[in-house]
């Protein structure tokens, strides 16, 4: 659960069966996006191009 105040509030009752388990604001390892853009950018890791059609092409 993130850090919203509202998932927060000392009003909110949560049954006793569940137990809330706040995330950080934020986690790279648990946001999708940051994985996808880390798996698309390891192939290109070191390189350089000279032009952005090359990088393009690659990909």
């Amino acid at each position: 659960m993130d850090q919203a105040q509202v998932h927060r509030a000392k009003a909110l009752i949560w049954p006793e069966n569940l137990i809330p388990i706040f995330q950080p604001p934020y986690s790279t390892e648990l946001n999708p996006a940051e994985r996808f853009w880390q798996h698309r950018k390891s192939p290109l890791k070191g390189k350089c191009f000279e032009t952005l059609d090359q990088l393009r092409k690659q990909l």
